[in-house]
């Protein structure tokens, strides 16, 4: 979100700056409110700008007389060429040169050394002072004030004495008045002269904004945050330092620290001692239940005891900061060992190593899969699926392949739905098929419909009066003469 701090240096400036436009001129905003993503037409703020440079930084690239080295220290000073250098990689590399465009040094300052250092810098798109005149960055061309982020929101479009002032100036018209809530004119600039210029605008309602100090708008108190978006949705409620932001207090408001989250912290709620740990998810699902090196961490074997991983997959005991399985006595009693034959510990996990892990599986009774081979059980064998409910009616699953069981004799047909419905009782290359009468002679829709011959491809049919004659179809609806492989 574009500073709100640099628009009250704006306010104070702007009071006590004179009409004429001598003394002290006002400073247009820095780096900190350029974003050339935003667009403020509509009302609307981004909220990912970085925080402006440091204020012991004057628009000029010196420093405040405070900062400002001692003279005694002057016969110190290194001035060799490496230091010059180091001073030159400094000023590149500084927020001032990409706020303000002092990115030359020179006789041990940093000072906008050419066009191309303000052209750069946020100094020149948001406040149109894109030339260097004496080392400092001025609006010389007033396209440059038009091109600038600050005359497309509001309406700082005008040139004068090497600075973008205001349309109308020293009367503005204070466009920015809904956006900003800057409504009330003030010595040629607009300023918020009370809360209510602040109450109507956008940055109140979305990003508390509300309360006006020092001629511009900030979030001063709680309750200008409660109000908003920002607290609604991303639980930001606490006003701090001008600005909405996540407070212990919000944690607890919003139900957190019932999960242990009770500490704001980098924008979230986090927990901040073991009590808090205690409470949170991770402790009762993954044993992270202690408070260590600001974070909670697996510590105790107790601890992973507890947790559920430790019933589902027998992460009972702690290791290297990890709820991990080291016996078998962990993975036995787990829904991986009794379901799938995973009752071996080996490498902090429950994994299936021999065929006595698969014997213990259920896996192994209703699938066949009975033998171990490369971490799981499979049906090695005719036998497997033998001793399982596979081969049993009306599966007939009773032969082993590529570690499955399947239908592979007909043995295997004949105790299937397809053998007592429709006589498919002969295994033949995969399948269970019609291989003769009999097959068609013992199945349901012989004895109901008469279909008990075998007919052209997998399928049975009445070949006879004499099919028909004995069937269901005859006694009860007197359908008994065959005709087309029905009973008619």
């Amino acid at each position: 979100m574009r500073s709100w701090l640099v628009l009250a240096a704006v306010a104070l400036v702007a009071c006590t700056s004179t009409a004429g436009g001598g003394g002290a001129a006002w400073q247009l905003p820095d780096a900190s409110l350029q974003d050339s993503d935003a667009s403020l037409s509509d009302g609307t703020f981004s909220d990912d700008t970085p925080a402006p440079p440091d204020e012991s930084v004057a628009a000029d690239g010196t420093q405040d007389a405070d900062d400002t080295t001692d003279p005694g220290d002057a016969a110190t000073t290194d001035t060799t060429p490496d230091a010059a250098a180091d001073v030159e990689v400094t000023c590149a590399a500084s927020e001032a040169c990409t706020s303000l465009g002092l990115c030359t040094a020179a006789g041990g300052a940093c000072v906008a050394g050419s066009n191309a250092d303000c052209k750069a810098s946020a100094v020149c798109q948001d406040s149109g002072k894109c030339t260097a005149v004496e080392g400092e960055c001025r609006a010389t061309a007033v396209t440059d004030c038009k091109l600038s982020f600050w005359c497309k929101t509001c309406g700082i479009c005008t040139l004068k004495d090497g600075e973008c002032v205001p349309d109308g100036y020293p009367y503005p018209q204070c466009s920015c008045c809904a956006t900003f809530g800057l409504c009330t004119p003030a010595a040629g600039w607009c300023v918020a002269g009370g809360d209510s210029d602040c109450a109507q605008s956008s940055g109140c309602k979305s990003y508390g904004k509300c309360t006006a100090k020092a001629g511009t708008c900030t979030a001063a108190f709680d309750e200008d945050c409660k109000q908003t978006s920002l607290c609604k949705k991303q639980h930001k409620c606490t006003a701090l330092a001008g600005e909405c932001v996540l407070g212990d207090a919000d944690c607890v408001e919003w139900g957190l620290c019932a999960q242990g989250l009770c500490t704001a912290k980098d924008g979230e709620c986090v927990a901040n001692s073991s009590e808090d740990c205690a409470k949170t998810l991770n402790c009762k699902q993954y044993g992270m239940c202690a408070f260590k090196d600001g974070a909670c961490r697996v510590v105790s074997s107790v601890d992973c005891a507890a947790s559920t991983w430790c019933a589902s997959h027998g992460y009972c005991a702690a290791q290297d900061g990890k709820c991990v399985a080291t016996s078998g006595e962990h993975c036995q009693p787990t829904v991986g060992c009794m379901t799938y034959g995973k009752c071996t510990a080996k490498d902090g996990k429950c994994r299936t190593e021999s065929n006595d892990d698969c014997a213990l599986a259920a896996v192994c009774k209703t699938q066949g899969h009975c033998t171990a081979s490369g971490g799981e059980c499979i049906a090695a064998t005719d036998a497997d699926c033998a001793q399982s409910s596979k081969c049993l009616a009306p599966f007939g699953q009773c032969t082993a392949k590529d570690g499955e069981c399947v239908i592979g004799t007909s043995a295997g047909c004949a105790v299937t739905l397809q053998c007592t419905e429709f006589g498919r009782c002969t295994y033949d290359n995969g399948m269970c098929v019609v291989g003769s009468d009999l097959d068609c002679a013992q199945s349901y829709h012989c004895k109901v419909s008469g279909l008990c011959t075998k007919g052209n491809g997998s399928k049975c049919v009445a070949g006879s009066d004499a099919d028909c004659a004995q069937s269901a179809k005859c006694k009860s609806l007197g359908l008994c003469v065959a005709q087309n492989g029905e009973c008619v």
